[in-house]
């Protein structure tokens, strides 16, 4: 028997996994988040927390997009412009921050906050951000429109760990409709949630039907089935280059970006150092606070002619670990992105824990 599951609503969760595998406290709410003129089913949630003194903390809501057609693209964007309008006016009138992670799972976190039943309008000092992850080329109105609407769009690449995506989303559909056998669930590391059980059956039932309508929390916990599935021997490779795409930003445009050749506790480590020497190599405060690294490009075509991947090393002639030098960074850019980077070095940042990021300077080679 068949499950008939969207490739777009299964990306969504793929997108939710990147964005928890790199330490947003990010997942799929268990309620619709309500503005001030409607509930909302919102997909996919990550949060953002700022360490800027005069900014709110960002709440970003994204959509997945594989659509070529002008049309469908559009719709797309309306809806997600209309959620972001909707929910921009629930500010209240007195501050009401988001809660510090001091203490607990981030998993506890998030349900705290959208993990909860409530029918009233969100009472967040929060910011709502728009992500847009696209795994087609945008046409030119869909990209006026996200631009002039402060929606981000982040291209997708269509191949991971050797196999086009499309493969990965059929295989992964594959040992959905084996995860439930004779009534009986065969994910070993869901058995261990006996509260859960009878929950999981009946969305795994739900899902073999053409017509399925699922509630808020069985989205949140269809995330949950998802993550169990990612760890099974065929679908590894995957989950572990997912676990190597992180989100990053070139020129305050966000993008994703894949760290090669590099752990992250040395990736970490071996920036930091780069830090620390550099303040004590320079004498004047301004130059050591906005020293910063420099990485060389290489661009190789993609796909259709539009998304690009640039491989881009750091400069030999920077004193750093040996670790850094053997790091590769793969970025996903389109055509108009790579073209500003060549005629003037563009920033790259990228967030590696609260409080710390890499910020580079990119230059390419071709």
């Amino acid at each position: 028997m068949a499950v008939y599951l969207e490739d777009r609503l299964l990306l969504e969760y793929i997108v939710a996994v990147i964005l928890r595998e790199n330490g947003y406290v990010a997942g799929i709410p268990r309620r619709l988040l309500y503005g001030r003129s409607a509930g909302h089913h919102v997909p996919v949630i990550g949060i953002e927390r700022s360490s800027s003194p005069f900014c709110y903390h960002n709440i970003i809501i994204s959509l997945v997009l594989n659509s070529s057609k002008s049309d469908e693209q559009l719709e797309t964007l309306y809806r997600l412009r209309a959620i972001l309008t909707d929910l921009d006016h629930t500010l209240p009138p007195q501050m009401e921050v988001l809660p510090e992670l001091f203490k607990g799972s981030v998993g506890e976190y998030f349900h705290k906050i959208y993990g909860n039943s409530r029918y009233e309008q969100e009472r967040l000092s929060v910011h709502y951000k728009g992500i847009m992850f696209s795994t087609t080329k945008m046409v030119k109105n869909s990209w006026n429109y996200a631009n002039s609407n402060g929606i981000f769009i982040v291209y997708f690449p269509g191949k991971l760990a050797g196999k086009d995506l499309g493969e990965w989303l059929s295989l992964l559909k594959l040992e959905l409709n084996a995860a439930l056998l004779d009534k009986l669930i065969t994910i070993p590391s869901l058995k261990r949630h006996t509260r859960k059980q009878n929950d999981y059956r009946r969305l795994l039932q739900k899902i073999r039907k053409k017509d399925y309508l699922l509630l808020p929390e069985e989205y949140h916990d269809l995330l949950t089935v998802i993550y169990a599935l990612l760890r099974k021997n065929s679908l590894r490779p995957f989950l572990n280059h997912i676990r190597s795409l992180t989100l990053a930003s070139i020129d305050n445009f966000p993008i994703l970006l894949e760290v090669k050749n590099i752990s992250t506790t040395a990736l970490i480590e071996g920036c930091a150092s780069f830090y620390l020497n550099s303040a004590k190599k320079q004498r004047s405060r301004s130059k050591s606070l906005t020293e910063r690294l420099s990485l060389l490009g290489e661009v190789n075509e993609l796909y259709d002619g539009n998304l690009y991947r640039i491989t881009c090393h750091v400069d030999r002639n920077h004193y750093i670990q040996d670790s850094l030098r053997q790091m590769k960074l793969y970025l996903y850019l389109d055509s108009k992105k790579v073209d500003s980077i060549r005629n003037n070095k563009s920033c790259l940042r990228l967030n590696l824990k609260e409080g710390l990021s890499l910020i580079a300077e990119v230059s390419l080679l071709n």
